[in-house]
């Protein structure tokens, strides 16, 4: 079993062990709190309430009352919970999508041609997940399409420096595939 295998293994018996622990809250509920005064100008006093959404409608589940209340602080436990299982899941994902990659990456016997990661292919991922982010649903481009892009802009880049570097002067040496490959990975993860 390799280290990420072993990592994955952990992050469920983590989660596990959150869910022995005791409830779990559901997901799109949450802890709200109120204010209300005795009279005008008197004392505030806060109180809290368990809210859920529910066919894209906020409503009150229940009454929590005071943070000592013990039904305020069981939900509050269970939201914590919740909280953190949604954390290790989103990590164990991650990790999982990482193992994918490293078992179809090519084996050691392939050409170098085709094991060599350049800056390249560095700053195709990077922008992929960026217009992933950015534009969700909106927009969508294969690698190749996503190459073909920054070989264009590799290509015109003499012309597009002084776009890419927004007024401040490009090194002298803006034109050579590792350097504007680095460069426009630092613009791309600043704009991220």
């Amino acid at each position: 079993m390799n280290p990420i295998q072993q990592r994955i293994q952990h992050i469920r018996s983590q989660i596990q062990l959150l869910q022995t622990e005791g409830e779990v809250a559901p997901e799109r509920v949450w802890i709200s709190r109120f204010s209300a005064r005795n009279r005008p100008g008197g004392k505030v006093y806060h109180y809290y309430k368990l809210m859920q959404e529910q066919d894209k409608k906020v409503k009150q589940r229940c009454y929590l009352g005071k943070p000592s209340n013990p039904k305020y602080k069981r939900w509050l436990a269970a939201i914590e919970r919740r909280n953190q299982i949604q954390e290790l899941e989103a990590i164990a994902k991650r990790l999982q999508r990482q193992l994918v990659n490293e078992d179809s990456a090519p084996l050691e016997g392939a050409s170098h041609s085709q094991s060599k990661v350049t800056p390249l292919t560095n700053l195709t991922a990077k922008l992929q997940r960026l217009l992933a982010r950015r534009l969700p649903g909106k927009i969508s481009m294969t690698s190749s399409e996503v190459e073909l892009l920054l070989s264009l802009i590799k290509q015109h880049s003499h012309e597009l420096a002084p776009i890419i570097f927004r007024g401040r002067q490009a090194p002298p040496n803006h034109c050579r595939e590792d350097v504007v490959g680095s460069e426009a990975a630092a613009q791309i993860a600043a704009i991220a």
